[in-house]
């Protein structure tokens, strides 16, 4: 999951700064994005989006004001309309309206981020509830937590990946509720090499929905200023670690080594249950490591899991990051394509 919202969250804390967060609840019509989008906004920056253009403007003057106003309740929701009303230069939308929540983060909320931060680490789904009320309460709820409220319950349900929300109505003397969905992505990608391409693939994967894993067998070959969300492993055996991949995982193989990038392609036409098996080099690499897989005794269709040469075709740009728009295109063109078809 990419939680740059959370990672800015525990840094307005940490510094003592204050900030708010913002999250889309439902939408109606055409909008940059769905319910369940955030961003965090301080008096400095954003972390996160909610779709961009002028509903997200609109929507950072919102949580501003609400962060200088102590008046204010400390958690609101209002209705945002795409129409002229937000402005003459309206690029995006299309005519429709979001219902957004704007809450004020401080020092008392250090607990339920905390938390949401340990299950995030953990790659499990959670809810944050937050009730609207003068003094708001946010709590995270947790598959195995005790009492669920059945909207919560409904959007833990296995197997859901898709960001959610949902404006619970106060009843029976309880106060009215948001509910958002925090899911791990289904988008896992297994990286292996640390190189210029790795580098490169890594930073315009950094605004992907999808969990990226890093792996490299130097262990100080990795990027100091690389985002506190992306898991980096140092291997002494990479190969090793294809055995930790989910099923359905997508890996990228660009060691620097060819003996290695073999290794780590045979463990993983082995096993069978991949979504994405590409390696970088030439048709030259490609068949040579076909070659080492029949003198293994594999039978040639074995091969047919294996993306060599990578990138888009028609992108011919040889650069570490033109290399990485390339694969990064063909990467979501296939996820794309593969969730049409499920």
């Amino acid at each position: 999951m990419s939680a740059d919202w959370l990672d800015a969250l525990e840094d307005a804390l940490a510094a003592g700064r204050g900030a708010a967060l913002v999250t889309v609840i439902e939408v109606e019509g055409s909008t940059p994005r769905g319910a369940g989008a955030r961003m965090t906004v301080t008096g400095e920056g954003i972390a996160g989006t909610i779709g961009g253009g002028r509903l997200e403007l609109v929507a950072i003057k919102r949580a501003r004001r609400l962060l200088s106003d102590g008046e204010r309740p400390g958690a609101m929701v209002e209705r945002l309309a795409l129409d002229r009303s937000l402005g003459p230069s309206l690029d995006r939308g299309g005519g429709g309206a979001a219902r957004i929540l704007v809450q004020r983060i401080g020092a008392a909320d250090a607990g339920w981020i905390g938390e949401a931060r340990a299950h995030a680490a953990k790659h499990r789904s959670f809810v944050v509830a937050t009730t609207l009320e003068d003094a708001p309460k946010t709590t995270v709820i947790a598959e195995d937590a005790p009492e669920t409220p059945d909207a919560a319950r409904a959007m833990l349900a296995p197997g859901r990946t898709a960001p959610g929300a949902a404006l619970i109505e106060a009843r029976d003397h309880a106060p009215a509720m948001v509910l958002g969905l925090v899911a791990p992505s289904d988008f896992v990608i297994f990286l292996f090499g640390a190189g210029h391409v790795g580098r490169a693939i890594a930073r315009v994967l950094e605004g992907v929905p999808c969990r990226l894993v890093w792996i490299d067998d130097r262990e100080d070959i990795f990027p100091p200023d690389r985002p506190r969300h992306m898991e980096t492993l140092f291997a002494a055996e990479p190969a090793r670690l294809v055995a930790h991949a989910p099923p359905g995982a997508w890996f990228l193989v660009m060691t620097h080594s060819h003996a290695l990038d073999f290794a780590i392609c045979e463990r993983v036409l082995t096993r069978g249950d991949f979504a994405y098996l590409g390696l970088i080099g030439s048709k030259i690499k490609r068949a040579r490591l076909a070659r080492r897989m029949a003198e293994a005794g594999y039978p040639p269709e074995i091969m047919r899991g294996l993306v060599c040469p990578i990138g888009l075709a028609g992108i011919s740009g040889r650069t570490p990051g033109e290399i990485a728009v390339a694969v990064a295109a063909e990467l979501l063109r296939l996820r794309d394509a593969s969730r049409v078809a499920r």
